[in-house]
């Protein structure tokens, strides 16, 4: 089976051994490493496993194409979906009339709901209402919502930068807690006020240059110099 696709190769040993096994039968179509196709149908006949390989052609080749394209692409939204359903930050969908349609577990988790299931079947939101509005105006309007808003996470006031950006069928929208750089760029503020303060007081005269020599601090001791 070397010669076939690797996912299919894996596929067919599998159909292999179960009708070996147990006698199962199979039937499944594979593609080659080299781009074609074909039929594999596995039998037990007269106590024995047999399995007849042949070459898809023609109309069927095609249907064959169309249906590999279909599998391939329903594993990968599978896969997509699974890690977004993991994602650290909560994730939501909305149909076209804004109603919630998907949650991920960390949405469920922000609004303090059992599950997605009844996060979505509550219709439990996590945006305050002048948020949800405006996501909504801008929905509407076929652009992007981008801002930063309060919001209660998990029983607690937090900070929230939101994205949600509309499609065809509705939005898709996730929310990032930037609560602790809000806080640190607070308390950055409040050690540059108090040292612009202690340098005020000093007798000593102070100034601040740029790059550039532009001017861009200085003490009431300079200022009276």
């Amino acid at each position: 089976t070397g010669w076939l696709d690797y996912h299919d190769t894996r596929a067919l040993e599998e159909h292999i051994a179960a009708l070996r096994g147990r006698g199962e039968s199979f039937h499944m179509v594979a593609r080659s490493r080299h781009g074609g196709y074909v039929e594999a149908d596995g039998r037990a006949i007269g106590g024995r496993a047999v399995l007849r390989l042949r070459d898809v052609t023609g109309d069927r080749l095609e249907l064959a194409r169309l249906a590999d394209r279909h599998r391939r692409a329903s594993e990968e939204i599978e896969a997509i979906r699974a890690l977004l359903d993991e994602a650290p930050v909560p994730l939501w969908l909305r149909n076209a009339n804004d109603k919630l349609v998907w949650v991920n577990k960390s949405y469920a988790k922000a609004v303090d709901a059992a599950d997605e299931s009844e996060a979505l079947g509550g219709d439990i939101e996590l945006l305050d209402r002048p948020a949800r509005e405006e996501a909504s105006a801008a929905r509407h309007d076929g652009k992007p919502f981008l801002k930063r808003v309060p919001a209660v996470v998990g029983g607690a006031r937090r900070t929230l930068d939101v994205i949600d950006i509309p499609s065809s069928r509705g939005s898709a929208g996730m929310a990032i807690d930037v609560s602790e750089v809000e806080t640190m760029r607070a308390d950055i503020g409040r050690q540059i006020e108090a040292h612009v303060r202690t340098l005020d007081q000093l007798a000593t005269a102070v100034a601040i240059f740029d790059a550039d020599q532009h001017l861009t601090f200085y003490n009431a001791s300079f200022a009276a110099l």
